[in-house]
């Protein structure tokens, strides 16, 4: 059984104590799981690590993340360049080789 890939989609991260994803209408769960890249990532954040989005601030097109699940939310410096996140797909935690094709 193959599952559907997500793709990467972009948001702005403010400067702030705790940080704000902003993502049209990004339908994200508390504890789902994402991942970050940027062009240059928001002071604070760390690019391909597994963050968790949190109950605290989530909105139709905004959301926080922590380290941990349910955790404290991460504080930005900077707003980064050209970020873009991608849900993890929990049906399946790594490519098969299919996908490379």
């Amino acid at each position: 059984m193959k599952f559907a890939r997500y793709n990467f989609t972009s948001c702005t991260v403010s400067s702030a104590s705790p940080a704000v994803i902003t993502s049209a209408a990004h339908e994200l769960a508390v504890d789902d799981i994402v991942w970050f890249e940027a062009v240059a990532m928001p002071t604070g954040m760390t690019a391909d690590i597994n963050y968790y989005v949190i109950n605290n601030g989530i909105t139709a097109d905004t959301f926080q993340v922590s380290l941990t699940p349910r955790g404290t939310a991460v504080n930005t410096t900077s707003t980064g360049t050209t970020v873009i996140w991608q849900k993890q797909n929990k049906a399946r935690l790594s490519p098969l080789a299919e996908d490379n094709e």
